[in-house]
């Protein structure tokens, strides 16, 4: 099922680059994935589950759908429809949507995340290190900004986004963070 999602999603991203300009998998997506693969490892997660939440977790951004509304809340439902035209497991499915759609923003604190869950909100932060130019892009691109406004920008996107990692894991990528917001 994984090399099925993996396809689909590439496809998707295909078309994406094709209109925009920005390919999903090649510059996001593959690195999420691969981060997710080892936090998976390491805490002793579903590794399915895990690395098909992480492939589709922005599948509503390549697809530009239902753009006014939260891409996790359109994307979870988007992979459900997939995922089930496929004939995979309904129990998976629940699992799979949660991790999408607790991938990103701010959380009540009243929501204990999965493990599953946990890899794929962290591998996606994770994965700005790996491509910090996305954030130039959108504020360039889809924000139209010009230099100064697209620096403050960008370290704002970063900050904001950083925060929201889990406190072990910041211990590893504090310096690297430092490091990047500093030099932007």
């Amino acid at each position: 099922m994984i090399d099925k999602v993996q396809k689909y999603f590439i496809d998707l991203s295909n078309k994406y680059e094709a209109k925009n300009g920005y390919n999903y998998w090649d510059n996001h997506v593959k690195y999420v994935t691969q981060i997710a693969d080892d936090l998976a490892k390491d805490v002793d997660a579903d590794l399915e589950i895990v690395l098909i939440s992480a492939i589709l977790h922005d599948v509503a951004k390549v697809m530009e759908l239902r753009e006014n509304e939260s891409h996790n809340l359109v994307g979870s439902e988007i992979a459900e429809c997939f995922l089930l035209s496929e004939g995979y497991d309904p129990q998976k499915i629940e699992k799979v949507k949660r991790c999408i759609l607790y991938h990103s923003g701010d959380l009540d604190k009243n929501i204990k995340l999965s493990k599953e869950e946990w890899c794929v909100r962290n591998a996606d932060i994770i994965s700005m290190f790996h491509n910090i130019t996305i954030f130039f892009f959108l504020a360039l691109h889809e924000y139209k900004l010009n230099y100064n406004e697209c620096r403050e920008c960008v370290k704002e996107m970063i900050r904001s986004k950083y925060c929201f990692l889990d406190t072990k894991l910041k211990v590893k990528y504090d310096d690297v963070f430092k490091i990047i917001y500093e030099a932007i």
